[in-house]
């Protein structure tokens, strides 16, 4: 495992961070040879996951009740990180929809509660994106799924791709829904 951090809480957008994490990434691959590639985090460090793929090959992401976006004129609705994000100078990614690819498959899960939806809501829904929604969580996704007792199985189910599977699994314990990708809607 490697273990990456935004220290500055810049959602990637510090000068110099990309590249230093492509670095150790590539240092990484170079010395372990990994077969698959999985991104994971929660909240920042699950919007980093979901951006990874853009900058390196990732197979598999899960993020726990990441952002979409902390960019003021994105989701101007949601002041939860405005001590964090007046500190970025510069936007160079503006939200996960412009780093979203087809190769990648993507688990996302996110609590109902409203403070949540300003994020949640705005989540681009392709094909390869699995979008769960927990009710009765809030920004608590990890925590929520620990204290249910499933939340080793419902990350090595993510991690392992088994959609059918996670899904039983997160009706049952978690009474989730799953949002229906963008393809799969009917009118």
């Amino acid at each position: 495992m490697l273990f990456l951090s935004d220290p500055n809480r810049s959602w990637l957008n510090e000068p110099g961070l990309v590249p230093l994490m492509q670095e150790e990434i590539a240092r990484f691959r170079q010395a372990c040879n990994p077969r698959r590639v999985v991104a994971m985090g929660h909240s920042m460090g699950g919007f980093s996951a979901l951006v990874a793929p853009s900058y390196t090959t990732v197979h598999q992401v899960l993020a726990f009740a990441p952002q979409y976006s902390v960019h003021p004129d994105l989701v101007p609705d949601d002041h939860r990180w405005s001590n964090y994000r007046t500190r970025i100078k510069t936007f160079t990614i503006h939200s996960i929809a412009d780093h979203l690819n087809s190769q990648t498959s993507y688990c996302v899960i996110h609590g109902r509660h409203g403070r949540e939806a300003p994020q949640r809501d705005r989540f681009p829904r392709p094909p390869n994106l699995r979008h769960y929604v927990m009710p009765r969580t809030n920004h608590n996704v990890p925590q929520r799924l620990k204290a249910l007792g499933c939340l080793p199985e419902v990350t090595a189910l993510a991690i392992e791709g088994r959609a059918r599977k996670l899904l039983m699994l997160m009706k049952a314990r978690a009474n989730a829904s799953l949002r229906p990708a963008e393809a799969r809607e009917t009118p």
